[in-house]
């Protein structure tokens, strides 16, 4: 028997038992952070539905508002996968109603999506990349662009302008962490920190929708560009678990172990998405 062919069997069983653990591992509920919504914008045929592929069943139908015009899909360019969300300016506003389940924004959370802007709005307006509610109820919220850079507004509360520029026709990874311990903020672009501050606690949970591209008003804008990968989860994520986010992107499975406090160690499996 060649000694060189029984070894390669036996690493290769090994490596197959390494593999079986890892996925193993992968697929272990994280015991820290939950993604309670997660909107790839994949297998999307007609612009009336979304699909919350986290598992939560945040599952959404779509309305426009104002004679807006539809969003559609699209499969490039893409961040990660092969669809993302196409907007067409300053007249797409585009809701999410949610039909399923509310998500508790009363805690800690945090946001994470992936822009690809044509343009963006001047200094006088306002391009909302995640709304929470109506504006005037206790549950608003809005995440947003103004002048080319990140805008945290909570009503009575805090109105927050980011100092990091946001790049024109290239994916940027935006995102905010609220810590309602701490009663604070923090928002990232591309893994970077931008601004941070003090902030009271949402009121109330969502009870009315979710907007991408607006929130309504003459001062709101809608995205002109590309939408991908919005993520919400149910914890303060730090720098590195918001960087990571951004590390591989689909259809590489990523696997944030750190997330479950094993010493922010992240597995990344590299191969197709259903597949080991």
């Amino acid at each position: 028997m060649n000694p060189h062919l029984s070894l390669n069997k036996k690493c290769s069983r090994l490596l197959n038992l390494g593999a079986i653990l890892i996925c193993a591992m992968a697929f272990m509920p994280m015991a820290r952070a939950a993604n309670i919504l997660f909107y790839n914008f994949e297998n999307q045929t007609m612009p009336t539905t979304v699909v919350d592929v986290s598992g939560s069943g945040n599952n959404g139908t779509f309305d426009v508002v104002g004679g807006a015009t539809q969003p559609t899909f699209t499969n490039s360019p893409v961040y990660a996968g092969t669809g993302a969300g196409n907007f067409n300016g300053p007249n797409t506003l585009w809701q999410i109603v949610q039909v399923s389940n509310t998500i508790n924004y009363t805690g800690d959370f945090t946001i994470s999506l992936f822009l690809n802007p044509s343009a963006l709005a001047d200094a006088g307006h306002f391009t909302s990349l995640f709304s929470n509610g109506s504006n005037g109820n206790t549950d608003f919220f809005a995440f947003m662009i103004n002048d080319g850079k990140l805008l945290w507004y909570h009503p009575g509360t805090v109105s927050a302008a980011g100092t990091l520029s946001i790049n024109l026709n290239q994916w940027n990874q935006l995102a905010i962490v609220k810590n309602s311990t701490t009663n604070t903020f923090q928002m990232y672009v591309n893994g970077v920190a931008d601004t941070s501050g003090s902030d009271g606690a949402i009121a109330t949970n969502n009870t009315s929708y979710i907007g991408f591209g607006g929130f309504g008003g003459g001062v709101s804008f809608g995205i002109n560009g590309y939408l991908d990968n919005v993520q919400v989860f149910n914890t303060a994520l730090t720098q590195s678990e918001v960087q990571a986010l951004a590390v591989v992107p689909e259809p590489s499975t990523i696997a944030m172990l750190g997330f479950g406090g094993i010493g922010g160690l992240m597995l990344v499996l590299r191969g197709r998405r259903g597949k080991v």
